[in-house]
């Protein structure tokens, strides 16, 4: 709602066009957002006029902006155990566990280099997450 009241603020619902979800679009844009986050910004107004039953009337000039496609991708095996291998001949005697935890937990890389031992249990084989990039993924125990 933040990016959206600066531009909707003082319309009234009828009054939006699909010329201002255009030019929100552009701001956003030159603002630095990616696609997909302007496209979820869209989505939140979406919700709302639709809840006012006006999103028919600007649903066939809406154009939702174009998203990457390729972003995040299961690496194969022999992918994973390349990437391991060329880990290992390193200098740096950290990457290789680092990577092996990463790619057996699925943390985030933030939350694993910010992690501090007091939220490892070796015993019972797990982490606590601390900070995370999500409310919901702090706290969360990731099994080892």
């Amino acid at each position: 709602m933040g990016h959206l009241t600066p531009i909707f603020g003082n319309l009234l619902l009828g009054e939006i066009t699909p010329t201002d979800i255009c030019a929100f679009q552009r701001k956003r844009q030159k603002e630095g957002a990616s696609p997909r986050e302007v496209n979820m910004e869209c989505a939140v107004l979406r919700t709302i006029l639709r809840k006012h039953r006006l999103w028919h009337l600007l649903a066939p000039d809406f154009c939702p902006l174009r998203e990457k496609e390729d972003t995040g991708k299961a690496l194969t095996p022999d992918e994973a155990h390349r990437i391991l291998t060329a880990a290992k001949k390193l200098r740096s005697l950290s990457l290789y566990p680092a990577l092996v935890v990463l790619m057996n937990t699925g943390l985030r890389v933030s939350e694993l280099r910010t992690m501090q031992w007091r939220q490892v249990d070796l015993l019972d084989r797990f982490v606590t997450v601390g900070r995370s990039k999500t409310r919901g993924g702090e706290g969360r125990v990731v099994p080892l």
